[in-house]
């Protein structure tokens, strides 16, 4: 059991900023925009946000791998990053490396001595945290040949070795087979009864939802949404899936008017409905027809979809404060009219784009004044539309200056265009 009680919220984040440069020319990278959160003593936070919403580099500030470029954050009361606070916090990675040619045991032994703890106790220590993630039958392996998964187990021995008291673990269930997700969702669970604080990120949002007191979902660097699970999730009812057997194409076609969507799946039709009055329609219309029922499940929001409203959908990116607006009065955030506003076409001739060539100086070309031909694509002097160039008679040289490239120079005897090949020139 831990010893003594936190009396300050493990880890709190006040717009928390992470600026990158990357490139020659060393261009701005906003990984981070002011996240802010706070995480409560003995719960289970769960950091979620699709790839590259900036999820690691919030944790790598957190933990003291990187410094923030704004904001503050504090661990147990003390502002990262601070060695007294990482004394009390285990942490996995999101890859964690194990030098390949030691064992299991040897790994977790040395991040042992590491925390401070020595003696007998490193060694039973070291056992009962292999046990407990069930990598002890594996204790005495090389690690260059341990799987995926059971290279991700002993990252999380070696993080909870040294009984912290608060757990960030970033991405703890990658690589895990089904039977290794469970062992671990029982093994946060069972750390939260010990009195530990588990801060964790993870795609899997099944997990979460099963896990999570609290939630935050990251997008491109911003936190869209926070709080509870029941705070979030919209409880009241979204839709009723109704599936029927035995619908032909005419009666299929028939309640499509009446319903929010139709799905065939195999033998079955699996209709939504979002009203009680169209309920009772079709399955008045499904008994009159002799279409069996199969059944009829009310569905409520699932945090998959608020992840995907939320963290996926552009049309939510207007702003983090109307999407929370929207959220809480039942309607989906609609994209920002300023941003889909296109200019009226010009219907008037007079402010119409005017595509005309300026008018020519001299007697080259007179100005195009009719309306109906914008452009005017008349040759120069002295060439026709013949597009042969032996029937085409090029332009005067002398007209414009110059020799035409097209036509090569005759010997001149003040002019020469060929190389001069008199042995004795004058």
């Amino acid at each position: 059991m831990l010893l003594g009680t936190v009396a300050l919220p493990p880890i709190v984040a006040e717009q928390l900023q992470k600026t990158f440069r990357q490139g020659f020319f060393m261009k701005r990278v906003e990984a981070v925009k002011g996240v802010s959160f706070t995480v409560e003593a003995g719960s289970i936070f769960g950091f979620l946000g699709p790839n590259g919403a900036g999820k690691t580099t919030t944790i790598k500030m957190l933990t003291g791998l990187i410094a923030p470029t704004g904001g503050r954050a504090t661990v147990f009361g003390e502002p990262i990053p601070s060695l007294r606070a990482q004394a009390r916090t285990g942490f996995l990675p999101e890859n964690p490396y194990v030098y390949p040619y030691l064992t299991p045991a040897e790994f977790v032994e040395m991040c042992a001595r590491i925390s401070g703890i020595r003696g007998r106790a490193v060694r039973s220590r070291t056992r009962e945290v292999l046990e407990r993630v069930g990598m002890l039958y594996a204790a005495d392996r090389p690690v260059r040949k341990l799987s995926k998964g059971m290279l991700q187990r002993t990252g999380i021995a070696a993080a909870l070795v040294s009984e912290p008291e608060l757990l960030i673990l970033d991405e703890p269930m990658s690589g895990l087979d089904p039977v290794g997700r469970k062992e671990v969702r029982d093994l946060i669970l069972d750390e939260r009864r010990r009195g530990r604080t588990i801060f964790f990120s993870t795609h899997i949002l099944s997990d979460v939802e099963t896990l999570c007191d609290r939630v935050a979902i990251l997008r491109k660097g911003e936190v869209v949404v926070s709080g509870t699970l029941s705070e979030l999730l919209r409880r009241d009812l979204q839709r009723t899936d109704i599936v029927l057997a035995g619908a032909d194409q005419r009666f299929v076609k028939r309640i499509k008017k009446i319903s929010l969507g139709v799905e065939r799946i195999a033998e079955r039709v699996v209709v939504a409905v979002g009203k009680q009055v169209e309920i009772n329609a079709i399955l008045r219309a499904a008994l009159d027809a002799g279409v069996d029922v199969v059944e009829v499940v009310h569905r409520s929001e699932t945090l998959e979809d608020l992840f995907v409203r939320e963290a996926i959908d552009e049309h939510s990116s207007a702003s983090p404060a109307k999407v929370a607006a929207d959220a809480a009065h039942g309607s989906p955030a609609a994209p920002d009219e300023e941003l889909l506003a296109l200019p009226e076409p010009r219907s008037d001739p007079d402010t119409a784009l005017d595509l005309r060539p300026p008018p020519l100086s001299g007697s080259d070309a007179a100005p195009n004044s009719d309306p109906d031909t914008a452009l005017d694509l008349k040759l120069p002097p002295g060439m026709d539309e013949n597009p042969d160039p032996e029937a085409r008679g090029g332009p005067d040289p002398e007209a414009r200056g110059g020799p035409d490239p097209e036509v090569r120079c005759e010997p001149d005897p003040e002019v020469r265009c060929e190389p001069d090949t008199d042995p004795d020139p004058k």
